[in-house]
């Protein structure tokens, strides 16, 4: 559990810091609010299967993961060369991405992202002067770090998309659809909190 939020709070960090973002807008009419409600209710997909196979065309792709820990957890936040170890009570990521997808190759053509970390006042205050310090703007809500940003550069092969393709497939993962192939839910079979929808929208 520790390591796999490491892992997310590495990849959310790392999109901030090492990419000069470019903001686009979504050009479909799906719902793209970054809440954490699915694409679709998962009765709609009641068929299991072993794999997500992505036909031709366009798709939506939302990961939604929710966590909590009894315990507070570390992380390490990185601003150059400088880093700063701090801990976490809670985290929520929602994102949402346009796929096109031809001939097997999954492009992203835009995505909209948003964290939002808990923390106690101390880890606050040590984040927040950190980041001041680096001249990076932040935003809070309370005691809770807001992380929102979209970017319409492209991307083969994005890693949540890739994770829940492989999650699909790996014995420790449950993967459903629906009848024609145009909805696929994915998450853990034992239960943890992500959760990956795939809808096609034309």
């Amino acid at each position: 559990m520790k390591n796999k939020i490491y892992c997310i709070l590495f990849l959310v960090f790392f999109l901030l810091s090492s990419c000069s973002q470019t903001y686009g807008t979504y050009s479909t009419d799906y719902n793209s609010t970054l809440d954490y409600n699915g694409l679709f209710d998962i009765s709609e997909t009641s068929i299991s299967t072993s794999s997500v196979n992505l036909g031709d065309g366009n798709w939506i792709f939302k990961k939604i993961y929710v966590g909590k820990s009894h315990q507070p957890i570390e992380s390490t936040y990185t601003l150059g060369n400088d880093s700063l170890t701090y801990a976490f009570l809670s985290l929520k990521i929602v994102d949402i991405q346009e796929l096109t997808v031809t001939g097997g190759y999954i492009i992203t053509t835009s995505q909209k992202h948003k964290s939002e970390t808990e923390m106690d006042s101390q880890n606050k205050q040590r984040y927040d002067s950190f980041a001041k310090a680096h001249g990076k703007n932040i935003t809070w809500n309370g005691n809770t770090l807001i992380t929102e940003y979209s970017s319409s550069y492209e991307t083969l092969n994005n890693l949540w998309v890739t994770d829940a393709l492989n999650l699909a497939e790996a014995s420790y993962g449950i993967a459903k659809k629906n009848s024609s192939g145009t909805k696929y839910f994915v998450t853990y079979r034992n239960g943890d909190n992500d959760n990956y929808y795939f809808e096609k929208i034309n």
